[in-house]
């Protein structure tokens, strides 16, 4: 049996790719709670990310560039490996024509 002391961190683990499956590079991963920001990192060239925090309740983002953010409600009590995340391409909005005039 292992008892964890209340001030041990624990591990938040997983890999992040995109819908076409390519490792998405230093995508930003943030845990938050009511107070703010608990801890930060960054996906590393092949898309994995590790991150430590206290046992407690949270709100893990993660923030790939031109891809739709993931948002996931975290109760860390132990280790967690997310495993493979796969985010899709942001959708974008194309206009038409943009018309600039100016007057004096």
């Amino acid at each position: 049996m292992v008892v964890l002391n209340a001030q041990d961190p624990l591990q938040i683990k997983g890999k992040v790719q995109s819908n076409g499956s390519a490792a998405l590079q230093y995508v930003s991963v943030t845990l938050e709670n009511a107070e703010g920001i608990v801890a930060e990192g960054m996906a590393d060239e092949k898309g994995d990310f590790n991150i430590e925090a206290p046992a407690g309740t949270y709100i893990l983002l993660i923030e790939p560039l031109g891809y739709d953010i993931i948002q996931r409600d975290i109760n860390l009590s132990s280790d967690v490996d997310l495993g493979l995340l796969t985010v899709k391409a942001e959708e974008s909005v194309s206009l038409g024509a943009a018309v600039i005039t100016a007057e004096k």
